[in-house]
C-alpha cells in the first residue's frame, strides 16, 4: 500500500487511467466518422447520435483536465504554435492537395477548417481564453452561459467553426476545473470505476443506444446530429424561437450522462492500451485519409449494406485507431504530427537552444487536442 497520491505526485506520473480514456475516445472518433458513411441505416444512425453527443466533448473534457491557467510565457505560447498551429497549417494544406488530386476542386482557406481539423484551433483558441475565465468566479457556468448563449448570435458558425469553438468551450473549462478543484482525483476515480457503477454505466449506455434505435425518425427530423454538433447557430437549425437554448441545455444534460459512463468504463491499470493512448494525435490527423479515398474514389462503401457487415465497420474501426496508435506510425508521420520547429524558436539572447521537445506538462500537452 502507498500513501495518498499528492497533486504534485500526479503531475509528474503519468496515470495510464486517463491514457486509456484518450484511446477508447479516439476510438469512438473513428467510429462516428465511418458510421456518417451509413447513416441511412437505422443501426448506424443511433449510434452516430449517440458517439457525436458526447465524444468531442470528451476530448475538450481531458484536454481541459491538463490545461494550465498560468500567464501566458514564451514556452507555452510556442508549445501551442508546435502542437496544434503547425499541425493544422500542414494538414490543411494536405486535405487542399489530397482533394484537388481526387476531385479536381477545393481551396485552401485556412478560416474554414476542413472536416476534424477545427479541434485543433478550439484547442488553440480555448487555451488562450482560460486565464481569462479561471481569474472569474464562477468560470463554469459562464463557459456555459456563454456556450448556450452562443447559439442565437448569427455570426457564430461556420467560419473558424466557431460555433463549435463557443459551443464546446465548457467541457475545456470543465476539465480544467475538475483538476483544479479537485473534483476528479484518484479517489474519485477508483470509485467511478468501481464494479456496482460500471455495471450502471453499461446499463446506461445500452438504454440510450436502444432509444436513439427506437427514435431514429425523431432524431432526423428533429436533425439533433446537427444539433450535437453545435456547427451552426439555432436559426440554421431551424429553431428561431426564445427556447432552442433550452434544447442545447438538454444535449448538455445527455454529454454529461454519457461522458461520465466512458469515465467510470475506462481502464485503470496499464496495458497495450496505456501506449496507444499516449499517440491518439495521430490517430486524429491520420484516420480519415484513407477513408476518404476508398469513399471518393471507390464503390466498396456499398458492400456493407446489411446489419452484420455495419457492425464489422465498427470492428474495423477499432483496429484502425490500434494501428495508427502504433510506434511505427508515429516514427513515419512525426514530421508532420509533431513537427520539430526549433529553429523557429526565438531564444533569449545569452541562452543556449533546448535541448529535446518541450516539457509535456509545462505546455498542458494532452495528446488528442
Amino acid at each position: 500500500m502507498t500513501g495518498p497520491v499528492t497533486r504534485a505526485a500526479t503531475d509528474r506520473v503519468r496515470d495510464p487511467y486517463w491514457d486509456n480514456l484518450r484511446f477508447i475516445a479516439i476510438a469512438l472518433v473513428v467510429v462516428g466518422h465511418l458510421a456518417e458513411d451509413f447513416t441511412s441505416s437505422t443501426t448506424m444512425t443511433a449510434l452516430h447520435f449517440v458517439i457525436y453527443a458526447f465524444h468531442m466533448p470528451l476530448f475538450a473534457f481531458i484536454s481541459g483536465y491538463f490545461a494550465k491557467a498560468g500567464p501566458l510565457t514564451a514556452g507555452t505560447a510556442f508549445a501551442t504554435v508546435r502542437q496544434l498551429v503547425a499541425p493544422y497549417v500542414l494538414f490543411s494544406v494536405i486535405w487542399f492537395g489530397l482533394r484537388r488530386t481526387v476531385e479536381g476542386s477545393g481551396r485552401l482557406d485556412f478560416g474554414s477548417p476542413y472536416s476534424l481539423m477545427w479541434f485543433l484551433l478550439a484547442l488553440a483558441v480555448w487555451r488562450a481564453a482560460l486565464p481569462y475565465l479561471a481569474s472569474l468566479r464562477y468560470p463554469v457556468l459562464i463557459s456555459f452561459v456563454i456556450s448556450v448563449g452562443a447559439g442565437y448570435l448569427g455570426s457564430v458558425g461556420s467560419t473558424f467553426d466557431s460555433g463549435k469553438i463557443f459551443g464546446m468551450l465548457p467541457f475545456f473549462v470543465l476539465g480544467w476545473a475538475a483538476r483544479e478543484r479537485r473534483w476528479v482525483t484518484p479517489p474519485v476515480i477508483g470509485r467511478l470505476t468501481a464494479r456496482p457503477v460500471r455495471l450502471g454505466a453499461v446499463v446506461v449506455l445500452a438504454g440510450v443506444l436502444a432509444l436513439a434505435y427506437a427514435n431514429v425518425g425523431a432524431i432526423r427530423d428533429l436533425r439533433l446530429r446537427q444539433w450535437a454538433r453545435m456547427t451552426v447557430d439555432y436559426v440554421d437549425l431551424g429553431a428561431p424561437e426564445w427556447w432552442a437554448g433550452l434544447v442545447r441545455i438538454g444535449l448538455f444534460a445527455l454529454t454529461l450522462l454519457l461522458g461520465a459512463c466512458l469515465l467510470s468504463l475506462a481502464p485503470r491499470g496499464a496495458s497495450v492500451m496505456t501506449a496507444w493512448g499516449s499517440r491518439t494525435m495521430y490517430v486524429y490527423l491520420l484516420h480519415l485519409i484513407p477513408v476518404y479515398f476508398v469513399r471518393e474514389a471507390t464503390t466498396a462503401l456499398a458492400w456493407f449494406n446489411t446489419v452484420p457487415r455495419l457492425l464489422a465497420v465498427v470492428a474495423l474501426a477499432v483496429l484502425w485507431a490500434a494501428l495508427l496508435s502504433t510506434r511505427p506510425v508515429q516514427r513515419v508521420f512525426r514530421p508532420v504530427v509533431e513537427p520539430r520547429l526549433d529553429w523557429l524558436r526565438a531564444r533569449p539572447a545569452g541562452h543556449p537552444a533546448a535541448a529535446g521537445s518541450l516539457d509535456g506538462a509545462a505546455a498542458g500537452r494532452v495528446e488528442t487536442r
